[in-house]
């Protein structure tokens, strides 16, 4: 390292040793013998003159000025705070800019907040930036974030509860008509049709959308977004032509950029990140930056759904068909149906699902008030047939200790009154007979094997005959079928009386027996 120093201070080959120096920056982690940091030994081997930096900052070379930025952000010298921001705002470089603000957000910026709003503005208004516009993206993302993280950019609301939408609210495919049901029954019949792996709405009545517990995603579907074709930046003008961000405005309020994300569906695995990159940069371009990508901290998910053009098209395996859906972020929508569950173990059914098998079992289930779920993890399905059919009495046992006590967390988030029992299910016993017992079994996995699965399910079924009052319902979702089918086989207490497949791959079914 004491070589680099010598060279890059006698202007020798400055550029590679000053990347060569950030290379050892990273990498070293501990000092030989002395527990110093890699950083510390750097800046003692300087004697900590800022003015070694300082000069490179002012380095003819913008690739020299781009690590020296990179090296102080490494090293988290605050303490050059005012001579980044003076060099930034003197830089002409493009594609340095955004390193001066990955190294400022680091440090207090308040004193150059109203600079950043200035400069934010006057690039949003830049007009054809042509080879530079991918430069000016990433400064403004970074704008962006920093004025956000300041409070300067006020956070994005949905205001569109009143506004008439056409929405596709989606849920497990083949049961749409179960989600049709609910939705008809929250917002009145008449203005919802089935759609593949959906049920499509025209409403304005968000709030009785949001009532409905059985969809997983809202949709919106916006005119003029379906049936697009071209390249990601033809796709990109093609919604902008669309009125996109008239479509949004009236929908969403608040100040900056309204930060998004793109999940492209049905394209081939190799293909999908690069056009992803492509049509995200696009859309910034196109949307004027009133849109930023941000995959991780997104607002707003643009939703491609992609397939082979049909008709009489020459080489139509190579044209490809876009429909773009809108999906904003439970942030921005304030989706708060399940905001009970705060934690979940890999096992946890989704809740939308528990929600929907309450929706397919309601004929078997309705008014039974004494229910028990002896596999009741977290609490899901019990709270989610509570919010379907208020119950008198609910019982939860699991023989996880953990997942108790989150089931007894989230039933108190409901405000639910509930009982869970930190034991085996085997070892369970009451004062009184249960009218509903609904669960999601264990099935085959990690140290599981298929014996031990059937054991479970065999000695829960016998349990079951003793838990269960005379005419009483036991609703199973279970994700190992086939062992199901075998212990029910190998018992007379029960009865099947219908099993309907979850999913179409029939890993999953849902089985009710009397």
């Amino acid at each position: 390292m004491q070589e680099l120093i010598e060279h890059i201070i006698n202007n020798i080959n400055v550029r590679e040793n000053l990347i060569e120096l950030k290379t050892q920056l990273k990498e070293k982690s501990l000092s030989d013998g002395e527990g110093l940091s890699g950083v510390t030994d750097f800046l003692k081997l300087i004697d900590y003159d800022m003015d070694f930096f300082r000069k490179l900052l002012q380095h003819e070379d913008a690739k020299v000025r781009k690590n020296i930025i990179q090296i102080i952000g490494i090293c988290n010298l605050d303490g050059l705070a005012d001579d980044l921001f003076a060099a930034y705002e003197a830089e002409q470089t493009l594609f340095v800019r955004p390193e001066y603000l990955k190294a400022l957000s680091m440090f207090d910026t308040e004193s150059y907040l109203d600079y950043f709003e200035k400069r934010l503005d006057r690039l949003q208004k830049m007009q054809d930036a042509g080879e530079n516009e991918k430069h000016i993206t990433k400064e403004l993302r970074l704008l962006n974030s920093i004025l956000k993280d300041a409070g300067r950019v006020k956070g994005h609301k949905f205001i569109g509860g009143d506004t008439m939408s056409t929405m596709i609210l989606t849920t497990l495919p083949g049961k749409e008509k179960y989600l049709k049901r609910a939705i008809d029954r929250s917002i009145g019949e008449g203005k919802t049709t089935l759609v593949k792996g959906g049920v499509k709405v025209l409403s304005s009545d968000y709030e009785g959308l949001m009532k409905v517990r059985c969809f997983q995603d809202m949709l919106f579907v916006m005119h003029g977004a379906k049936g697009l074709t071209g390249s990601p930046k033809e796709l990109a003008a093609g919604l902008i032509k669309a009125k996109l961000m008239p479509y949004l405005r009236e929908r969403i309020s608040g100040s900056g950029a309204i930060a998004f994300r793109v999940h492209a569906v049905g394209m081939e695995e190799e293909k999908r990140s690069g056009f992803i990159k492509q049509f995200s940069r696009e859309l910034e371009t196109a949307s004027g930056h009133e849109l930023v990508n941000s995959a991780s901290d997104y607002e707003l998910e643009f939703r491609v759904h992609v397939k082979n053009a049909v008709g009489n098209v020459s080489k139509a395996d190579d044209i490809k068909q876009y429909s773009v859906y809108l999906k904003m972020s439970s942030k921005l929508l304030e989706d708060r149906r399940f905001d009970y569950r705060r934690n979940v173990l890999p096992t946890s059914i989704q809740p939308y699902v528990a929600a929907l098998i309450m929706e397919i079992t309601e004929n078997y289930t309705r008014g039974r008030g004494q229910i028990l779920d002896p596999f009741c993890g977290v609490g899901t399905m019990l709270i989610e047939r509570n919010y379907k059919e208020h119950a008198h009495s609910i019982y939860g046992v699991d023989i996880y200790g953990q997942a108790v006590l989150w089931a007894e967390e989230h039933a108190k988030r409901t405000k639910m009154d509930m009982h869970f029992i930190n034991k085996d299910m085997a070892d369970f016993t009451h004062k009184y007979l249960f009218d509903l017992i609904i669960t999601n079994v264990p099935y085959v996995c990690g140290k599981m094997t298929q014996e031990d699965v059937i054991s479970v399910y065999s000695e829960f079924l016998n349990k079951c005959s003793e838990w269960i009052a005379k005419d009483g319902v036991v609703v199973v979702y279970c994700a190992s079928p086939k062992l199901f089918e075998q212990a029910i086989k190998g018992q007379s207490a029960l009865r099947l009386l219908t099993r309907t497949d979850m999913y179409k791959n029939g890993k999953s079914a849902l089985y009710v027996l009397h």
